[in-house]
């Protein structure tokens, strides 16, 4: 993801003006956070199997909705739009969230499947690239995604979005923008064509093929299935950038602060695809070995030791209306910022 300097003199302003005062995450926090933390990766493990079992099981359940809502439903209704972008829906959120679990959890961290012989270092590499169905090139993801927790927030930061001008959120709104070269503001593929990306995009065009064939082959139009394939990439891409653009958003550049967290409840099980979506991005950054389970673990431990600023300030709540509230914030502040004090959007 380019990074352009405008961002980055709008986050150092926003910081001087509005984060003076930021109920920052205290040392003796963190040190109790990151003792919690080495209990739970001991527990871990001595308990492999049960963490290699769980993620299989998530995996499975992943694919075979893909499946499902993919090949399957859509082939036994009537053909309709109706139930077109119903399926496509579905189809989109369910790839959405094996996407951001395999790469993230997967390519990035390496620790969906622990190694401990051949057949869970086979289950490891398939799960590292699942995310291949959907465009997302886990070699290059890998090879990036550390610099982003080294340089969170910094113009080394390879997915800064602490501060995010409007003009490129709104394009990623687009369709197809997850693929297109006009869109800058994505993480999961690289700029230019390398060998990998080659391997990637061969992978998801031939998965989207499969499904059209399917389609094509069950009354579906050339239409109908071009609007089914436009409408779930659009589904997975559009929630990915709200996710990733609320977590980090107008939060300080620091590491053990920089990012908000969902929690296990509705709009984080939406937003993220699922309690292994980065649903506690938080507990991420201040403990990055930590599984998805083990987050959602110090979630709770970190609300407990929190003060009731620090809980308006990193975590929502499971409110109807509360990330309602924090998306307005910084919808609102992007704008007014770059619209009022900075000019035109990059070109």
């Amino acid at each position: 993801m380019k990074v352009y300097p405008e961002e980055l003199e709008l986050f150092a302003k926003y910081t001087r003006e509005e984060l003076q005062d930021f109920p920052l995450v205290t040392d003796d926090q963190f040190e109790q956070m990151r003792t919690h933390s080495r209990k739970l990766k001991e527990w871990e493990k001595q308990h492999w199997v049960f963490h290699n079992t769980l993620n299989v099981v998530v995996l499975t359940l992943l694919v075979s909705l893909m499946v499902y809502f993919g090949m399957i439903l859509p082939t036994q209704l009537a053909p309709s739009y109706s139930m077109l972008f119903l399926c496509a829906g579905l189809y989109g959120f369910v790839s959405y969230s094996l996407c951001i679990f395999t790469l993230h959890e997967g390519a990035g961290h390496n620790s969906i499947i622990r190694n401990h012989g051949p057949i869970s270092r086979a289950l490891g590499f398939v799960a590292n690239n699942l995310c291949r169905l959907s465009f997302a090139d886990s070699s290059y993801y890998h090879s990036i995604h550390p610099q982003h927790h080294h340089s969170t927030a910094t113009e080394n930061d390879c997915a800064f979005t602490n501060y995010v001008m409007p003009k490129r959120f709104l394009i990623s709104m687009l369709p197809l923008s997850g693929v297109m070269p006009y869109c800058d503001y994505k993480i999961h593929t690289p700029p230019t064509m390398t060998k990998s990306k080659l391997v990637t995009d061969l992978i998801g065009t031939t998965w989207i093929l499969i499904i059209a064939y399917q389609l094509l082959t069950h009354g579906y139009s050339v239409l109908m299935t071009a609007v089914f394939i436009v409408f779930m990439t659009w589904v997975s891409f559009t929630v990915d950038r709200i996710r990733e653009t609320t977590e980090h958003n107008l939060m300080p550049g620091n590491k053990n602060n920089v990012a908000r967290s969902f929690g296990p409840n509705l709009w984080g099980l939406f937003i993220c695809g699922g309690p292994w979506g980065q649903v506690c991005h938080l507990m991420h950054h201040m403990l990055p070995s930590a599984t998805w389970y083990q987050q959602i673990i110090l979630h709770y431990r970190f609300k407990a030791i929190a003060t009731p600023a620090q809980l308006e300030a990193f975590c929502m709540q499971g409110g109807m209306l509360d990330y309602p509230k924090v998306a307005y914030k910084i919808l609102r502040t992007n704008i007014k910022d770059y619209f009022y004090a900075k000019g035109p959007g990059p070109s």
